[in-house]
């Protein structure tokens, strides 16, 4: 009797559940049997982004999908659906399908200038306004063509000796109709006097690939040695259809003869290293010993000095002897550093402020 009790019971206690499970699937408006085999997938609409992806899907599947930002000022920091993070980064994500309809929603941030991290920064000498096919650096490729771009000087301070970047590094355009991906190359630059090191960065871009708007570029090095440090910054740069003409500054040189040659025969080459034209100042030409220089923003001069006699007969200099210059910090009022940096008899001249004088000491070539 108690057997046939139990039974009851057991049999009682699963009708039950049975009941309660078809109840709720009643409550929803559905039963186990008309259950749909997909649901829908849709997107919130909005002109910044757009989410490619399909239009249903089925419980447990896969469901891949590709976001393209359509505003450069913006940028992806996610993929939510039904307020759910999707998985995937850089554009491609995913989710599972659940048992319901399915509202994707791509989450965006504004860019926001970073000129500096203290590892990386943008030189203030650099333009933000660039120009289609302008150019203010020029160099030989592998295959000895001569290439002509826009520099952007990237300072460095990695913290220990680098002598290679990661390949983690990257320099990334918001706007490819801009600046697309293939007008894009850095290398390291600004290799130290005194080693094999470096200690900044060239991003040159190829003008003859731009077109007129405005991008954002995201520069991010790391170093390839262990010890050294990487860092971020992030410059709005705009593009225009006519030639940007150069910001330019004067630069007041001060000279002083402490040589044992003639002040007549001294004379200084001062070469664009981005267009390699070369002009030449005399110590005659200094005024009250100093020189008025226009220096253009952006631009590394190399900088020279010699002695040479000059033969009226034939109308040329003659026994040139190089000098040296023995000051390499300049005077500057306006709050930047501006250096003359050794190597041989040569000096290379980064200028950035207004208000600058540098002192040209002229002394005995010591090499």
């Amino acid at each position: 009797m108690k057997t046939l009790f139990k039974k009851l019971i057991l049999s009682f206690t699963a009708l039950a559940a049975a009941c309660a499970l078809a109840a709720g699937f009643a409550a929803c408006g559905e039963t186990p049997e008309d259950t749909p085999s997909s649901f829908n997938i849709s997107v919130e609409q909005s002109a910044d982004y757009t989410i490619e992806v399909e239009d249903s899907a089925a419980p447990l599947d896969e469901v891949e999908l590709t976001v393209t930002v359509n505003n450069p000022d913006k940028y992806l920091t996610g993929v939510t659906y039904n307020g759910k993070q999707c998985y995937g980064s850089d554009g491609e994500y995913s989710f599972t399908m659940p048992t319901e309809d399915v509202v994707l929603k791509a989450d965006l941030a504004d860019y926001e200038e970073k000129l500096s991290d203290g590892v990386v920064t943008f030189s203030s000498a650099n333009q933000q306004t660039i120009s289609v096919g302008g150019t203010n650096y020029s160099y030989w490729d592998e295959d000895n063509n001569l290439v002509e771009c826009w520099r952007f000087d990237i300072a460095m301070n990695w913290g220990s000796y680098n002598t290679m970047l990661s390949r983690g590094s990257y320099v990334l355009s918001s706007n490819q109709a801009v600046i697309p991906a293939d007008a894009i190359t850095f290398r390291l630059a600004d290799k130290a006097s005194d080693g094999n090191w470096y200690y900044g960065v060239d991003v040159l871009i190829d003008t003859s690939k731009i077109k007129a708007g405005s991008t954002w570029l995201n520069m991010y090095f790391q170093s390839g040695q262990s010890s050294s440090k990487d860092g971020a910054v992030c410059v709005r740069i705009t593009v225009t259809e006519s030639a940007v003409e150069p910001e330019k500054m004067d630069v007041v040189f001060t000279y002083r003869n402490e040589s044992g040659q003639e002040d007549g025969g001294i004379f200084f080459n001062v070469t664009d290293t981005s267009t390699n034209d070369i002009q030449t100042i005399y110590a005659a030409d200094f005024a009250d010993g100093k020189y008025t220089f226009e220096y253009v923003v952006g631009r590394t001069y190399r900088v020279t000095c010699a002695y040479a006699e000059y033969n009226e007969d034939t109308g040329r200099y003659e026994n040139m002897i190089d000098l040296d210059l023995n000051e390499w910090y300049g005077t500057n009022s306006g709050g930047a550093q501006n250096t003359l940096v050794r190597n041989g008899n040569t000096y290379t001249l980064t200028l950035t402020t207004e208000g600058i004088e540098v002192p040209f000491v002229v002394i005995d070539d010591i090499d």
